[in-house]
């Protein structure tokens, strides 16, 4: 089970702070945790940190600051620390990232940013589930097989 959550939990509107405080982030991460764990018991659990932004590509109202979104992955890396959960971090290969990865801002939507990020992320889980990539290849049982070796069931 391979999850996310922050980009929205940093957003400043209107000048304001993050949308989300750090104390409430903290208590949702670890409740996201336990609801996946009660909901998935044999899942390997996956928490991905919030990529990067392209902060000077914001204006306007709304924004987004790099060094919220390191404060706010470091507080879900604490809460998470207690527990069995693997750490993909996606903010670690998104920070220096080529700009032709990016479709804006935020997003990695492009060709690039899909190959680059997307590939990262197979080769995570790849590595956890003791996966070669060559194995994705595999015929549609097999890749059933991997689903659900993933989910646990």
């Amino acid at each position: 089970m391979h999850w996310n959550a922050g980009l929205w939990d940093v957003i400043r509107i209107l000048g304001d702070e993050p949308l989300t405080p750090l104390c409430a982030y903290e208590n949702f991460i670890g409740r996201i945790d336990k609801r996946l764990r009660t909901i998935f018991p044999n899942a390997k659990i996956v928490f991905a940190t919030s990529t990067a932004i392209y902060e000077a590509g914001y204006t306007g109202t709304f924004k987004r600051l790099n060094k919220d979104i390191e404060q706010y992955n470091q507080a879900a890396l604490s809460v998470l620390a207690k527990t069995d959960t693997h750490i993909d971090d996606l903010y670690e290969i998104t920070k220096d990232i080529d700009d032709s990865c990016r479709s804006d801002m935020t997003h990695f939507n492009t060709e690039n940013g899909a190959k680059t990020v997307g590939g990262a992320v197979v080769r995570y889980l790849c590595s956890i589930l003791g996966i070669e990539e060559s194995e994705l290849s595999a015929s549609k049982a097999e890749e059933a097989k991997i689903d659900a070796d993933i989910m646990g069931v």
